[in-house]
Formats: C-alpha cells, structure tokens, sequence
C-alpha cells in the first residue's frame, strides 16, 4: 500500500459511489446546536466591539458549543486516485466539510475568519483536522459549485475587522444560488497545514493557500508570510475527517502525513509534517 518515494500524480475521481473499504467514515463530534444559541447576527455584533483577542475566544465558545448550521455536519466524500512513478495506482477516499466554518443556522449564518490556533482547537475537540494544499486542490476539483471569489482592496486594517467579515458574507451570498451544503469553491483562502508551519525555524506562521476562480486559476499560492495572529476576511477555515482510506484501508490521516512515504499521497511538498496540527500557545 506505501507508494514510492517519487511524486505521485493525482487522476481525480469525485464524490465517491460505492467502493469497497474495510469500514466507514466515523461520525462527526461536533455537537448539536443549543436552542439558547445566539443568531450569527448577534454573535457579529459582539464581535464588532471585541479585541481581537476576545474575538477568537467569541469564535471558540460559540462553536465548540454547537453553534454553527446543521449543514455543516454532514461531510462530502471525495475519492481520488494517484499514480506513482512505478505506475502503482492508488484509490484515495477522504471526506470533508462542505463548506467554511460558520456562526448560525442554515438560514442565517456567516462564515467566521479565524486564527489558526482557535481552528486548531476545534479540530482537536472535533477529532478533526485541517486540509494540506494537495488536498484543497482535490476539494476545488470536486466541487459542485464555482463562485467569482470576492475581494476588496486593502484600507488600512478595514479587511481585519468583524464588520468586514459581514460585508464579505453579504456579497459571497449575493453570489452564491445554490442550497446551503453543496460542495462549493472560490469562498475563502484556505487555512493549511505544511511544512513550514511545523519548522522551528518559523513557528509562529499561518499558512494560507487557494480561492481559485471559476477558470481554475488561483488567487493566492501557498503563503507563510502573515505571524498567527493575522486574520482577515479572505481566510476560512474548512476541515476534513482524520480518517481516511488508500486502496480502501483505513489510516489516521494525521499520522500519514507525517509518514515519510505515505505523506506523498496528500502533500506535493518534499518532507512529511512533523505533527500535523498548528502548536498552540498556552491557554
């Protein structure tokens, strides 16, 4: 099952039908969403008169509590096979997220900016975790749906600010006609994991990648150059279940990507991860 050591070259196959595997996708942690939650406008306005530090701990109560929309969890099954360089063709089969993290309902949510600690804490308490460049580029394929990405130009630090963050979820709806829940690109930059966030050389990194427009293109290459606290409207975070399945065996996703041969089945980087997970600071 381990490939090569040469890079793999991905043939893309989407939303998986019936393959067969030793097992199924475990269910989704996130819990159900408290009657008392607040509406996603409610949790804005909070924001809008926050720190961006009380911002991020907004952000991390109202999820890790539930509040987000029920679409949310309900994952989306994308398979993909890669050849390696002895022309062994291997089935990838993961599921992820639908869309980015958000605040609210189904009918009345807004996709929530976040720093990489705060996502990397719901991944943990979710048993969930963040997607590499390879895979975001598999999502992007798979998707169902291409939206104009949506951008602004900077003025001064308008784009870092919750206010901005509703503008942007505004125009994104304007855009976007289809029902919550279907597989959709060009929303966001990616939050990634790779392997430069990992180093010791530059631990306190957020790396972001993707928002390709409907031709393909893409916005933003893969990029280290903002510390962990910089947040703006254009990052999202969409995570992706731990467990996958190659040539239909279950693997620890985690665990694979810091394998020095099977990392190659989800990275186009030269290393493995040393921990696939953001290091977090002390509560």
């Amino acid at each position: 099952m381990k490939p090569s050591a040469a890079l793999v070259i991905p043939f893309l196959g989407f939303l998986c039908c019936a393959v067969d595997r030793d097992g199924s996708f475990p269910p989704l942690a996130i819990p159900a969403r408290p009657l008392a939650s607040p509406a996603a406008e409610q949790v804005l306005l909070r924001m809008e008169k926050q720190s961006p530090d009380e911002r991020e701990k907004e952000i991390l109560h109202q999820l890790a509590s539930g509040n987000l929309p029920d679409f949310l969890r309900r994952p989306v099954e994308i398979e993909v096979e890669v050849v390696d360089s002895d022309s062994v063709r291997h089935r990838i089969c993961i599921a992820v997220l639908p869309d980015y993290l958000s605040v609210g309902t189904d009918s009345a949510f807004c996709r929530l900016p976040m720093r990489p600690e705060t996502a990397q804490r719901l991944a943990d308490q979710w048993n969930l975790l963040l997607p590499t460049p390879c895979i975001v580029d598999w999502i992007d394929a798979a998707a169902r749906l291409r939206i104009e990405p949506v951008t602004y130009a900077p003025e001064g630090d308008c784009n870092e600010q919750a206010e901005r963050f509703r503008a942007h979820q505004q125009d994104i709806e304007a855009r976007h006609q289809a029902q919550p829940g279907i597989l959709t690109s060009g929303l966001k930059k990616d939050i990634v994991l790779c392997s430069r966030i990992d180093s010791s050389a530059v631990p306190d990194r957020v790396a972001i990648y993707g928002w390709r427009r409907p031709d393909r293109s893409i916005i933003q290459p893969l990029y280290c150059g903002h510390t962990h606290c910089y947040v703006d409207y254009s990052h999202g975070v969409r995570l992706i279940q731990s467990t996958a399945f190659i040539d239909g065996k279950s693997v620890d996703l985690r665990k694979a990507l810091c394998d020095t041969l099977l990392f190659r089945l989800f990275s186009d980087e030269d290393a493995p991860l040393i921990d696939a997970r953001y290091p977090l600071e002390q509560p």
